[in-house]
């Protein structure tokens, strides 16, 4: 009878045991998988009688942690990175939570007086590695959110950066840009298992908040 006791406790020591790692090991997984950042960019055209015109940029955070302080770069490998959005009508707010949205200018065709200069965004463009070209070839142009103070990259998009970089010259030459659906928005890609647990945790907050109100 003792004998069968003692089983019986090592063996519910032992499930206990187990139990409480697997729950460790799940806690640790979500964990990770709500400080994924998740991203929406839209970026469109701004023409303001006070700034001028250009480039707008809003980024909405469509994760499940709030995104410390950032800031928007355009990276190349044969140019660097050029930082050259600022504030936009509204002031940014960090930490940003799921759900908020900043948004983010980059002035090109300045009013005087304002400080803007489109010098700086043209030599950019029209150098490469230290040479000077007639016009840029738009590849290998990425669009960076990188952490305030630090070389911590949090999102990075080739395409986007391309794309930004194209209209970013036809505006400095005087085009009008040609905007397409598919070049003006951009959903972060997460792997299909990340985005199966993240609709079903915003599942479980729905049905949650819809409980409370009919109590």
């Amino acid at each position: 009878m003792i004998e069968t006791e003692c089983i019986l406790s090592v063996g519910t020591l032992v499930s206990a045991f187990v139990g409480a790692a697997i729950g460790v090991f799940v806690d640790r997984i979500w964990r990770r998988i709500e400080s994924i950042p998740l991203f929406r960019i839209n970026f469109g055209f701004f023409m303001d009688v006070n700034l001028g015109a250009g480039i707008s940029l809003t980024v909405e955070n469509v994760g499940l942690d709030p995104m410390p302080e950032y800031s928007v770069m355009l990276y190349h490998p044969d140019r660097g990175s050029l930082g050259v959005f600022h504030d936009g009508y509204q002031k940014r707010v960090f930490p940003q939570y799921p759900q908020q949205k900043n948004d983010f200018l980059c002035v090109i065709q300045p009013k005087s007086g304002t400080g803007f200069h489109q010098d700086v965004l043209r030599n950019w463009l029209h150098r490469v590695r230290d040479e000077q070209v007639a016009a840029p070839h738009f590849a290998n142009f990425i669009l960076r959110l990188i952490l305030k103070n630090s070389d911590q990259v949090l999102f990075e998009d080739e395409g986007l950066g391309n794309n930004i970089a194209r209209h970013m010259y036809e505006q400095i030459m005087g085009k009008m840009p040609e905007q397409k659906v598919e070049d003006v928005y951009y959903r972060s890609k997460a792997p299909f298992w990340v985005e199966m647990l993240y609709k079903y945790r915003i599942r479980k907050m729905i049905r949650s908040v819809r409980k409370e109100k009919k109590n």
